[in-house]
């Protein structure tokens, strides 16, 4: 596999076949420049496997800014609201160039929260996106530490998100997976472990396998 660029958040390599992997580790601020320095090799590949398992989240600007790019017209994904018994206000992704419109499949798992829950929903609803995976942690946005006794804090969301397409709170609720697929976590930290030494195959990967034929076959289907 040839690789592109590597980072620790940031890793992409081509699986072959016109199909860019991305592992995005973290949403943090250096993200969108990572991405901007590889949009003509993400744009010009025939499928695209974006692996977000295992993301904490961090700062959600730069996942909104790369979801846009999936869009040709104005879309809801998300609706938000400060706290309960207010409207919720829906957050409208604009369309950006270049448009990114080939096969993309999204991975996912439990360990993902927060920004990165609300980078899949993104995702998610845009057209020829399909998640693998497990439901996501279900851990929402900008959580913040409160004291409840001495010495004692529990953190909290400091506020809620809804699928629009569904109509469910992250918060609890997660994201489940278009697809569902049980993961070794072993051979997915192997699996890691190798695609950082540019020697990943995907063979320890069953999430990353069922993603990759599935891309495959959609391309396949429109040549």
């Amino acid at each position: 596999m040839s690789q592109f660029g590597n980072s620790p958040a940031f890793n992409i390599r081509s699986l072959g076949g016109g199909i860019t992997y991305l592992k995005i580790s973290s949403i943090d601020s250096n993200l969108r420049q990572q991405l901007e320095s590889h949009m003509n090799e993400i744009v010009h590949s025939k499928g695209l496997i974006i692996d977000l398992r295992n993301n904490g989240g961090g700062n959600s600007a730069p996942g909104s800014w790369f979801a846009q790019h999936f869009y040709s017209k104005p879309t809801t994904a998300l609706e938000r609201r400060p706290s309960a018994n207010v409207p919720w206000i829906p957050e409208i992704l604009q369309p950006l160039l270049p448009r990114i419109s080939v096969p993309t499949a999204v991975l996912i798992n439990g360990e993902d929260w927060s920004s990165a829950e609300m980078f899949i929903a993104q995702l998610e609803a845009a057209p020829n996106v399909k998640t693998f995976g497990s439901r996501t942690m279900g851990a929402d946005g900008n959580p913040v530490f409160y004291p409840v006794m001495n010495g004692v804090e529990v953190k909290i969301s400091s506020w809620q998100e809804r699928v629009t397409s569904t109509g469910l709170p992250i918060e609890q609720f997660g994201i489940t997976p278009e697809k569902e697929v049980q993961e070794s976590y072993t051979d997915f930290l192997k699996e890691l472990s190798l695609s950082y030494d540019n020697k990943g195959s995907a063979q320890y990967d069953d999430v990353l396998q069922k993603a990759n034929v599935w891309v495959r076959s959609k391309i396949q289907s429109s040549d």
